[in-house]
């Protein structure tokens, strides 16, 4: 087990977790058991990979949410989101070359992490800033005049014209980190938005 555990550490796939908001801050031990726990997938040119998963892209190229994706590059965080309102299913993934690609779910996600509290509190943190950011985004996107306007004073959008409102909160859940924020309750999440802002 020790040996395996070295090889993960040295392997890509390791060294992309660290850049994934929704895994800062987790125990070195869990990060190793991650992708010992994700499926690999191979796509043809224009196959859709299936949502509600999350994605690291080893080789090819993936179009997501109008951006093009190559090695290294990520996609799904929100998958650990439980209600499916508040995911992005609005964007769907298409291979544009083959595409090789390690992916986990959500249930897998949350069963290898109940061994490490730190970890399943980051996740549920982040899994309803997730959300909130998307319900803010949703309704957002239904507000013009005056109300609009007030978003532009509370800062949750840059303009009236800001096509993506929201960004300033998602910002947020990267901040949300163990080393920094050792209790995530409510009243200590609140106090860290107010002291980053």
């Amino acid at each position: 087990p020790t040996l395996r555990g070295d090889l993960i550490l040295s392997s890509s796939v390791f060294a992309w977790l660290w850049k994934v908001t929704i895994f800062r801050g987790f125990e070195v031990e869990l990060l190793v058991q991650i992708p010992q726990s994700m499926t690999a997938f191979l796509y043809a040119p224009y196959e859709l990979p299936e949502q509600m998963r999350f994605y690291i892209l080893n080789k090819g190229v993936v179009m997501f949410g109008g951006k093009v994706y190559t090695s290294g590059s990520f996609w799904g965080q929100d998958m650990i989101v439980s209600n499916p309102t508040y995911q992005n299913t609005a964007n769907t993934a298409r291979c544009l070359t083959f595409a090789e690609t390690y992916s986990i779910d959500a249930d897998t996600l949350y069963e290898i992490a109940e061994e490490f509290p730190t970890a399943t509190r980051l996740l549920k943190t982040r899994a309803a800033l997730f959300a909130f950011e998307r319900m803010v985004r949703i309704e957002l996107e239904k507000m013009e005049g005056e109300d609009r306007n007030a978003c532009v004073k509370l800062g949750l959008v840059k303009s009236k014209s800001d096509k993506k409102p929201g960004d300033t909160l998602m910002s947020k859940i990267g901040e949300i980190s163990a080393p920094k924020y050792k209790d995530v309750s409510s009243r200590n999440l609140i106090a860290a938005n107010n002291s980053t802002s």
